[in-house]
């Protein structure tokens, strides 16, 4: 027997335990951003999405195509070379860009900011 052959296929999940999942990880992710404090953490981290959401992307092409829609409904760009450069990337991607919705720019300058005032 070749290696082909002999390779099995995983057990596949219903869908209706997968978007279960999914809602639930989002569903995480936007109410632990209720906080104030967690929310502005995260910004300051530019942790925009869940990174569980992230990471359930690349578990299945099933995953994929439920997670992504979501991860990418809303991008958030900054006036930063990284923000930029990523933006461009998503926007060009054939596979993600499709699922933007809207742009959100956000202007920060740090310098502007007196925390002892």
């Amino acid at each position: 027997m070749s290696a082909v052959s002999e390779r099995k296929q995983l057990p596949v999940l219903p869908i209706d335990v997968i978007y279960p999942i999914v809602y639930l990880l989002a569903l995480d992710f936007d109410t632990e951003n209720l906080d104030l404090y967690v929310r502005n953490q995260r910004r300051l981290q530019r942790e925009y999405y869940s990174k569980d959401l992230l990471s359930l992307r690349i578990v299945s092409r099933t995953f994929c195509r439920i997670v992504s829609p979501r991860v990418f409904r809303t991008l958030k760009l900054t006036h930063t070379l990284a923000s930029t450069t990523g933006f461009l990337a998503i926007i060009q991607s054939p596979w993600v860009r499709h699922h933007v919705q809207a742009v959100r720019y956000e202007y920060w300058d740090p310098g502007e900011y007196n925390h002892n005032a």
